[in-house]
């Protein structure tokens, strides 16, 4: 009270306060006003801090619990809703960080036991065992058991210059060339048909495009999606069936404006990111069924990589021949009814992904040396 304050400062000045000047009480009030305001500040702040403190270590607890759950295949991860979608996409969000090569590039190919292109594969494993300035190592996915590995294919593993490993599979499955993400060492991969013939040229024409957009695939052969029903009549008419779906799958796609796009690389010579064969090993399971019975395991893989990126592929200009057994009755473009099963793999797809995830692109890109210098044309 006042009467204790004039008091207190009574007995400490032995004389009463005196009306001149500031009165010591008020002077006495306003100091302890100043200090409980600032404890109590003080007090607010640090409350503030350890809520702000809290709500991070609850996102990295989180964090640390959904990278767990994905290493472990435990959990698939919603994404938001994709571009010119008719629903949610769905597709595991991959956090898992692994020990990598940038400078160099794994090749991925795939063979099996009744192969009648032993000779190619193997002139194709010595071609690219001359890249060893961009190439670090060979990934042979063997569909078969390692006892039944041609010794003309088991001596190429004794190179030292680009080394080639080989990884038996048990089952001849079309997808496992997807699916060898922990045997890969580098951030960039080049999947390679056992009947085309690459050069050095064209693999270090797509490397140095896909390092200027490694988000995205890059291809030499490429095709496209449209829901056009022009395009869907003549997909009809071509495959002698009525399609299920209101998707068509085509050379290319005439979109509004009058371009010529794409939206799907083939995996002749495909190039992309590690992530994106990671991501495929988790989602496998749900696209087993439709994989299985229409062989698409590569639209399969467009469809999840556009559903991550939100971005189509880049059509490269890079030199690359077909081998004469790609048109050979025994491949796998000429099975029966192979045609029909790539149009029906769309609308399949569409409704395992829950929505249409592939992107048009309407450019090509070509390397400096094909005298193009960065060149982007139309496709």
């Amino acid at each position: 009270s006042y009467s204790f304050c004039t008091l207190l400062i009574g007995g400490m000045s032995k004389e009463t306060p005196s009306g001149n000047g500031l009165n010591p009480c008020i002077t006495l009030w306003l100091v302890v006003v100043i200090l409980l305001w600032t404890q109590t500040w003080g007090l607010v702040k640090g409350s503030m801090r350890r809520d702000v403190k809290e709500e991070e270590l609850e996102r990295l607890r989180l964090d640390l619990e959904i990278e767990r759950r994905v290493n472990k295949k435990l959990v698939k991860t919603r994404d938001h809703q994709a571009t010119h979608t008719h629903g949610e996409a769905h597709h595991p969000r991959v956090v898992q960080k692994l020990p990598s090569d940038t400078e160099r590039f794994t090749v991925v190919l795939m063979s099996y036991p009744k192969s009648e292109r032993f000779h190619r594969l193997a002139g194709i494993i010595e071609e690219v065992q001359g890249w060893g300035d961009i190439a670090a190592e060979i990934l042979l996915v063997w569909n078969g058991n390692a006892s039944q590995v041609p010794a003309s294919i088991e001596a190429l593993t004794h190179t030292t210059s680009v080394p080639l490993r080989i990884l038996p599979q048990a089952a001849n499955k079309l997808d496992n060339r997807w699916r060898v993400w922990r045997s890969v060492k580098t951030d960039a991969v080049l999947n390679m048909d056992d009947d085309v013939n690459v050069k050095a040229r064209g693999a270090r024409c797509l490397f140095d495009i896909w390092r200027s957009a490694p988000d995205r695939l890059i291809g030499v052969d490429v095709r496209a999606h449209s829901d056009q029903q022009a395009a869907i009549d003549k997909a009809e008419r071509r495959t002698g069936m009525k399609l299920t779906g209101t998707f068509a799958y085509s050379p290319r796609h005439t979109d509004d404006s009058g371009r010529k796009v794409y939206s799907i690389a083939l995996p002749r010579a495909l190039m992309g990111h590690r992530r994106y064969w990671q991501a495929y090993d988790a989602a496998a399971p749900q696209l087993r069924e439709t994989i299985d019975s229409l062989l698409c395991d590569d639209i399969a893989f467009n469809f999840l990589v556009a559903n991550m990126s939100r971005m189509g592929p880049i059509y490269a200009r890079a030199p690359f021949a077909p081998f004469p057994e790609s048109q050979s009755s025994n491949s796998l473009q000429k099975l029966k009814n192979m045609k029909a099963r790539r149009q029906s793999c769309l609308p399949a797809l569409s409704k395992v992904f829950n929505n249409m995830p592939l992107q048009h692109t309407p450019w090509y890109a070509s390397c400096a040396w094909d005298g193009e210098s960065g060149n982007h044309g139309k496709a």
